[in-house]
């Protein structure tokens, strides 16, 4: 048995809104959603539970008092590997610069870096590729040792 054309033809491509503090209100919802949106994302790295439960009851009640279907996207975001303190605070790249990557909660040296994450170093390999500052700088292992990653910069932003 085939199904049946809906009564009123769905649309196959949607509008995505991302929403964010200027345009979570209930009046900017509805303005969304009548110029066309009919899925609001929400982006998980900000904000917190509360917020993100009250943004989500915010988008049900548009729904309902416009009558108008509302999907929601949730973007999770991935865990994240964080720099801990730069030695001097900050860190000029260099292309072909070596920089070490270290256990270990503070460098000792300024061509080392330490991070939240004390396992990199032992899952690095030799060729990985590494990004640094939003992938503004990337770096490729080119030699690994007990507790340390030795990398040279490969990208880097000039100033």
């Amino acid at each position: 048995m085939f199904a049946t054309e809906p009564a009123v033809p769905r649309a196959r491509t949607k509008i995505v809104a991302t929403l964010g503090p200027a345009s979570s209100s209930p009046e900017m919802l509805a303005e969304l959603v009548t110029a066309g949106a009919d899925v609001f994302r929400i982006n998980m790295a900000h904000g917190v539970r509360d917020e993100h439960e009250a943004l989500v009851r915010r988008i049900r009640r548009t729904s309902e008092s416009l009558g108008v279907p509302i999907a929601i996207l949730v973007d999770l975001a991935g865990p994240k590997i964080r720099l801990r303190e730069l030695p001097g605070g900050q860190l000029q790249c260099e292309l072909g610069q070596k920089l070490r990557i270290v256990r270990g909660r503070e460098s000792k040296r300024p061509d080392e870096l330490t991070t939240n994450y004390a396992p990199l170093v032992d899952e690095l390999h030799e060729g990985n590729r590494v990004m640094l500052a939003d992938a503004a700088v990337g770096l490729i292992v080119e030699s690994c040792g007990p507790g340390y990653v030795e990398c040279r910069v490969t990208q880097a932003l000039r100033s």
